[in-house]
């Protein structure tokens, strides 16, 4: 915030959501996700984000990556309804489940769950991605 603030004012928080794929014409990938978070610093530093107004970009996060790759619904279906039959997740767990799983980044619930599957098949369980990675 700069010394031309005041205490009074309105702070927003926003979101903006970009996904970008990238033809890398053999460029390395983690070069274009620098690049990416370097081009948005840029904006951010030249007044990009507010335009010609008075308002300023009072704090900000970036966090660039390579999206995950989807899993199938059915597959944590069947994972989430195999801990209940198999009394790995009493049913008072899970509205708070439920709570924690809507709460958390979309990438974060990709990851968890796909740890959670893998561990799931090293420990015997049936192929539950239905042959996919």
């Amino acid at each position: 915030m700069n010394d031309n603030t005041t205490s009074t004012s309105e702070i927003v928080s926003v979101r903006l959501t970009l996904n970008v794929a990238y033809l890398l014409n053999g460029e390395p990938a983690q070069d274009m996700i620098t690049r990416l978070q370097r081009m948005c610093e840029h904006a951010i530093g030249h007044g990009m984000l507010t335009g010609d107004s008075a308002a300023e970009v009072d704090e900000y996060t970036i966090h660039v990556s390579v999206l995950p790759a989807p899993l199938p619904e059915d597959a944590i279906a069947g994972f989430m309804r195999q801990r209940i039959e198999d009394g790995n997740l009493d049913a008072e767990d899970i509205p708070t489940r439920l709570a924690r799983y809507g709460l958390m980044a979309p990438d974060d619930f990709i990851a968890e769950m796909r740890e959670r599957l893998e561990t799931a098949e090293d420990d015997g369980a049936a192929d539950l991605f239905g042959g996919q990675p």
